[in-house]
C-alpha cells in the first residue's frame, strides 16, 4: 500500500480497513480468523494478502497496489450485500464479569445497548456513555436483571449479557 504522505493515524487507518476486507472476504472464501484488524502492517497482514493473491491467481507478492485494493474492495462489498446478518461477539469470554469500576470501550458498547433497552422498557433508567461502568450504569443493570429474574447484583456476567441482547432482540 502506498502510504506515503499519510499521517501515522491514517496510516493505521487504512491498514485496518484493509485488514477487515481481507477478514470478511478471506472467510467467506473458506479461511475464517486468517487476520485479525489491529492497523500493523505485519508478517499477518503479509500473508492474509499473499492468500487473496494466490487464490485469485495473482502474483504473490504481499504488495497491495490500487488494482489490487479496488479488486478487493469490489470482493467485500459482494460479501457484505450477500451475507447474512452476523452477530457481533463482544462478550470476551464466559467467565468475564463486568462491574463498577470497570472502564474501556467494552463499557461503553454495554451502556450504548442499556439505551437501546430503556427505549424499550420504562424501568429501565436512561444513562450517559461514559465508559466507566458507574453506579447509573449498575443501577440499569440491576432493574435488566430484575425484569428478567436473574440475581439484582448489578455486575453484567455471562447470564446478564444473555439476558441484554435477548431483551433487545426480542422484549418482552
Amino acid at each position: 500500500m502506498d502510504l506515503e504522505g499519510e499521517t501515522a493515524m491514517e496510516r493505521d487507518l487504512a491498514v485496518r480497513e484493509l485488514q477487515q476486507a481481507l477478514r470478511a472476504v478471506l472467510a467467506a472464501e473458506g479461511y475464517p480468523g486468517v487476520i485479525y484488524p489491529d492497523g500493523f502492517f505485519g508478517p499477518e497482514t503479509d500473508q492474509a494478502v499473499r492468500l487473496y493473491q494466490r487464490l485469485n491467481s495473482l502474483p504473490e507478492t504481499g504488495e497491495v497496489d490500487q488494482a489490487l485494493w479496488e479488486m478487493l474492495a469490489a470482493a467485500y462489498w459482494k460479501v457484505l450485500q450477500e451475507k447474512e446478518i452476523l452477530p457481533l461477539p463482544l462478550f470476551p469470554n464466559a467467565d468475564f464479569v463486568m462491574q463498577r469500576g470497570s472502564t474501556g470501550d467494552l463499557v461503553s458498547s454495554v451502556q450504548r445497548l442499556l439505551m437501546e433497552l430503556s427505549a424499550l422498557y420504562a424501568n429501565i433508567p436512561r444513562l450517559a456513555v461514559t465508559g466507566v461502568y458507574d453506579i447509573p450504569t449498575e443501577q440499569a443493570v440491576r432493574q435488566m436483571q430484575k425484569k428478567g429474574g436473574l440475581p439484582e447484583n448489578g455486575a453484567l456476567d455471562r447470564a446478564s449479557w444473555n439476558l441484554l441482547v435477548t431483551l433487545l432482540d426480542r422484549p418482552l
